[in-house]
């Protein structure tokens, strides 16, 4: 058995730990799951699975690719969203683009 801090595994012995971080609803039909999951023998891994009626598709990333993914994702979106004093946000115009 090996667990880890952030394993929602607790009540049972288990060979890989898992936890839900968050769900995304992308458009009406789907939802993008991400995941945190660790077996024994190989590196945690972050999951994004889609989630579109019964078909499901996961892209595992190793850490150092969720989190390049995580940087660009943030770089994109303050691209497109400023930040106000007060934290409110708002979406630019893409009348220019």
């Amino acid at each position: 058995m090996i667990h880890t801090d952030w394993c929602t595994r607790t009540a049972q012995p288990h060979a890989a730990c898992y936890r839900l971080i968050g769900t995304v609803t992308v458009a009406a039909d789907m939802t993008v799951l991400i995941e945190v999951h660790k077996s024994i023998g190989v590196p945690a891994v972050v999951t994004l699975t889609t989630v579109r009626g019964p078909r499901r598709s996961m892209l595992p990333l190793h850490v150092e690719a969720a989190h390049t993914l995580a940087e660009h994702l943030d770089h994109a979106v303050g691209l497109l969203v400023s930040r106000s004093a007060d934290a409110d946000s708002t979406v630019h115009s893409d009348r220019s683009v």
